[in-house]
């Protein structure tokens, strides 16, 4: 018997397993190919082809494009469905144009919309809500609501604060809000997507109405997910109060392709200022994703820790704590050529045409039939790497 929401949430129910899922744009196939091996793996440890990833993780998290997949696993969709979504989707919403993103956005958010209204209804038709029960498993998702400055992690835990309606409470409880809106928020990615408003408040009983203004939660520092998920679970304030220690809690974390993004000083002082903003706003969030794996391997021991950087590698044998807090572990892969040649079975290819393939993948939002390929592909060889001990206690 599959277990309830409520079990999967239940904090004396057994051991807790998160699923924390990175943002990346058309990338998130990456995630795809690799979650597509991993329930392959599940389906067929548990000897049953219907088995979800519903069923394993009690928390799956995601941001951005993270957020679309998170959101359809949790509704307990198969893999392959959310894979034909993107198939239909990337190649609409990222097909190549001039726009820079200066004026207006790179990219027509209502193509999204569409695609969101098209899958997140109820059997009745009517757009799924946070609260609703079609939802088997937890879910978090990530997105920063701009006006106010604050980053948003909204989840249907119903012990969270504000999931219901509280006693003057002047705000729409968050089991309210229509999740095709907060994925669209934590997707609402500036320069490419524009901005996202969901209403706070309907102004019913002498109140202001009020609108929230959203962009992509990977401004809020969340574009991996796995610290947000780790500090909602344990801090009794988001009230779901699971246990730590490696024998409670474990989270899979996956990527959807790290590099550096590098820049020659002489180009870059030579470029206007705006391009110089995007530049280091980009390099922001990647190394907001490196500091949050750096947390989350010092609190853990990893299998196989991600390489953080030169001077302290994965943090190998590391830990903030006495005891570790978590199992964790993190797989991804690097968008460089070496990765790329063995990955893709580029051993014999010109470095010229690899260049190539790299700056294709490098750049989140290219819909190009050859790059999304490319992305699915390396995301069945990053699931070749994930040992069912990351799955299990």
């Amino acid at each position: 018997m599959n277990p309830s929401l409520a079990a999967h949430l239940d904090p004396d129910n057994g051991p807790k397993r998160i699923l924390s899922l990175a943002g990346g744009g058309v990338r998130g196939l990456v995630t795809l190919g690799a979650l597509e091996t991993i329930e392959h793996m599940l389906q067929t440890q548990a000897g049953d082809p219907r088995y979800r990833l519903s069923d394993h993780f009690d928390l799956i998290c995601g941001t951005s494009t993270g957020a679309i997949i998170a959101t359809g696993l949790a509704l307990g969709w198969q893999v392959s469905t959310i894979k034909a979504m993107y198939d239909e989707l990337c190649p609409v919403l990222f097909k190549p144009n001039r726009r820079l993103g200066v004026i207006m956005p790179k990219h027509d958010a209502r193509l999204l919309e569409q695609s969101l209204d098209k899958y997140l209804l109820d059997t009745h038709g009517k757009p799924l809500k946070l609260g609703s029960d079609d939802l088997q498993t937890g879910l978090l998702i990530c997105a920063k609501r701009i006006d106010t400055d604050a980053a948003w992690m909204l989840t249907n835990n119903p012990n969270s604060k504000f999931f219901s309606a509280q006693p003057g409470q002047t705000f729409l409880p968050n089991r309210e809000y229509r999740l095709k809106d907060l994925i669209r928020a934590s997707t609402a990615a500036p320069t490419y997507l524009s901005p996202m408003t969901i209403q706070i408040s309907d102004g019913k009983h002498g109140f202001e109405p009020e609108l929230g203004v959203f962009v992509d939660g990977a401004i809020g520092g969340h574009n991996c997910p796995a610290l947000a998920a780790f500090q909602m679970v344990t801090l009794p304030s988001y009230g779901f109060n699971w246990r730590t220690g490696e024998d409670n809690l474990a989270m899979l974390s996956l990527g959807t392709g790290q590099y550096r993004q590098r820049h020659a000083p002489k180009i870059f002082l030579n470029k206007r200022t705006i391009a110089q903003g995007i530049g280091a706003l980009s390099g922001m969030i990647s190394e907001s994703q490196r500091n949050t794996l750096l947390v989350m391997q010092a609190m853990s021991n990893p299998r196989k820790p991600w390489i953080l950087n030169g001077e302290i590698g994965g943090l190998e044998n590391e830990c903030f704590t006495p005891h570790p807090l978590l199992r964790f572990q993190h797989h991804d892969i690097n968008i460089d050529n070496d990765d790329l040649r063995e990955r893709l079975k580029l051993e014999t290819m010109k470095g010229s045409r690899v260049d190539k393939i790299r700056t294709g993948l490098r750049d989140m939002a290219n819909g190009r039939k050859k790059n999304l390929g490319y992305c699915y592909q390396l995301g069945v060889s990053l699931g070749g790497d994930i040992a069912l001990e990351d799955l299990f206690f």
